[in-house]
């Protein structure tokens, strides 16, 4: 999608989900005024829009939460599977369940889909276009070497057309630094420390359609390290935990200051699907 009529836009994602342990199915987000305020005057001051990628299987549980938020927050709400079972990401029941309960909830399809963890396969993007997806956003195109795994370091940085015969959809990769693949995301920045990205999207620039996503524990880590019981998992995850906003809040400078505007992922799928010159690829490119 890189040309001169193509404008440079950043797309800010929350993966709505339990605070660790999942199994709690807690959300401290929706349980914290302050928290909340901090984040609605965060996307105020930079002008931008947030995409909720929520699992459908918290809406009973949390569907007063989530209005709250949308009344509050410059935010539309997606699909994060059903059940954010990571043995079970993109199954065809885990895809047509969630979209059951968003339509149930709301009275209208979803657009847009992400897998978690990024664990997508072509039978998951099948499934997705049987279910009138428009767009997935599950490819972290990198590599992860843990038990959920992935190795998508071949895979284009900018939206493509993922087709099976005549039906399509737009795949809209999460942002990763040119020639290093490192994904630019909340985590990852609070780990390796703003002012090392700072440098390295000066070298390794970013994407023109940067996604980047974020989750709603990464606000308040030292609270939630406790469910996590990998060590080093727990130490990753407090690196730079009590700077999460003023993290965020220079992520979002910098991306401004790079000439990135703000926008929906809807707006970005319908900017990729105008595009007459969009790459195509066969869904199973996402294996």
């Amino acid at each position: 999608m890189t040309s001169a009529a193509s404008p440079k836009i950043a797309c800010i994602t929350m993966d709505i989900e339990p605070d660790p342990p999942m199994a709690e199915g807690r959300v401290r987000l929706f349980e914290d005024e302050s928290l909340m305020d901090a984040l609605a005057a965060a996307l105020d001051r930079h002008g931008v829009k947030l995409t909720g990628f929520v699992v459908m299987s918290m809406l009973e549980r949390h569907a007063d939460a989530l209005e709250r938020m949308r009344g509050r927050l410059p935010i539309e709400f997606e699909v994060h599977s059903f059940s954010h079972d990571q043995t079970n990401a993109c199954s065809r029941e885990e895809i047509e369940r969630s979209v059951e309960t968003y339509r149930r909830h709301w009275g209208e399809s979803p657009r847009g889909y992400r897998a978690p963890n990024g664990l997508i396969d072509p039978g998951g993007v099948a499934a997705l276009l049987d279910s009138g997806f428009r767009y997935d956003t599950s490819v972290f195109p990198s590599v992860r070497f843990d038990e959920y795994g992935y190795n998508h370091f071949r895979f284009p940085r900018e939206p493509v057309r993922l087709t099976r015969g005549e039906a399509s959809l737009i795949e809209i990769p999460l942002a990763a630094l040119r020639g290093l693949r490192l994904i630019y995301s909340l985590s990852y920045v609070k780990l390796l420390g703003p002012a090392a990205f700072r440098a390295l999207i000066s070298a390794f620039p970013l994407p023109d359609v940067a996604v980047i996503d974020t989750h709603p524990y990464d606000f308040y880590t030292p609270r939630v390290v406790g469910g996590v019981k990998k060590r080093w998992k727990r130490a990753a995850h407090l690196r730079n935990g009590d700077r999460a906003f003023e993290v965020f809040g220079g992520m979002l400078r910098a991306l401004a200051d790079r000439g990135y505007a703000f926008h929906y992922m809807s707006e970005a799928c319908a900017m990729a699907e105008s595009r007459a010159d969009l790459r195509a690829m066969p869904i199973e490119a996402v294996a």
